[in-house]
């Protein structure tokens, strides 16, 4: 006896399988990106006025200075372990037109142009980042490349205005999915900045 040809999905099962799919997937999304980014919102973080002046490119008596080879002497901002982030002055003293370095290992592994007033960076747990003004980079700490991840949400907001008075954030929260080998991680750290060629604020061990 012939068996009966195998009969064809009907069109309203297969829309009614690709629906529950993609409302699954939204809800798994909304589960994830609800709390990252509420947690990105709501926690808190520290920062420092930006000074209306600065004699000697800084408001810490203990500045740390370092050379960057083919861009000159620059200041340290934030260090930890071999890995040390290195902010140079433009021309005119500023920060805008100057450049941000991470270094590792004796050698600049990154290198950034800056162009905004504020540079930011920390260091810690083998990842090293850097922020001009808002935009910021996850980098390895060692490498200085930028960081394989699926999803990044942060608090880091660079200047900010607070009771009338100029501010840069000196802190981070950060939360990263997908890295390699850490499909889930939340970290918290210092910051250091330097501000209109200022530095107001460092993160450096030790």
């Amino acid at each position: 006896m012939a068996s009966s040809p195998a009969r064809r999905p009907r069109p309203r099962t297969a829309v009614r399988v690709a629906f529950t799919v993609i409302a699954a997937l939204l809800l798994v999304t909304l589960v994830v990106l609800v709390p990252m980014v509420g947690f990105a919102i709501l926690s808190p973080f520290s920062g420092v006025p930006v000074p209306g002046a600065c004699a000697g490119g800084s408001e810490l008596p203990n500045a740390r200075h370092a050379s960057v080879p083919g861009h000159g002497e620059g200041t340290v901002i934030a260090a930890d372990g071999p890995t040390t982030v290195v902010v140079v002055a433009g021309p005119d003293g500023r920060t805008a037109g100057g450049s941000v370095h991470v270094i590792a290992g004796g050698q600049a592994v990154f290198s950034l142009p800056v162009v905004s007033r504020a540079v930011a960076a920390g260091v810690g747990e083998g990842r090293a980042y850097v922020f001009d003004d808002k935009i910021g980079y996850v980098l390895g700490a060692a490498s200085g490349l930028p960081e394989h991840r699926m999803l990044t949400v942060d608090n880091y907001r660079g200047l900010y205005m607070a009771d009338g008075v100029e501010h840069v954030q000196t802190s981070l929260e950060i939360v990263i999915v997908g890295a390699p080998g850490q499909p889930f991680v939340v970290q918290g750290l210092p910051f250091g900045a330097v501000v209109d060629g200022c530095l107001v604020a460092a993160a450096v061990d030790g």
